[in-house]
């Protein structure tokens, strides 16, 4: 391989792995959000049911 195919290279990884840390960066932060937040703030935030009322028979796709 020549020094510019190198090249090309190390600056296509280089960004590439910029790009994984600042999703990362993203995932941690709303991740860090959600551990803030109570149950009931996360489940009505998601129009979700309490999982604790649901009946057998009730549609739990919701949580899948």
């Amino acid at each position: 391989m020549d020094r510019w195919s190198r090249r090309r290279a190390a600056v296509q990884a280089e960004a590439e792995a910029e790009a994984r840390a600042q999703e990362q960066a993203v995932v941690a932060e709303r991740q860090a959000e959600l551990a803030e937040k109570t149950d009931a703030e996360i489940l009505a935030e998601l129009d979700l049911p309490d999982p604790e009322t649901l009946q057998p028979g009730d549609d739990f796709s919701g949580f899948m």
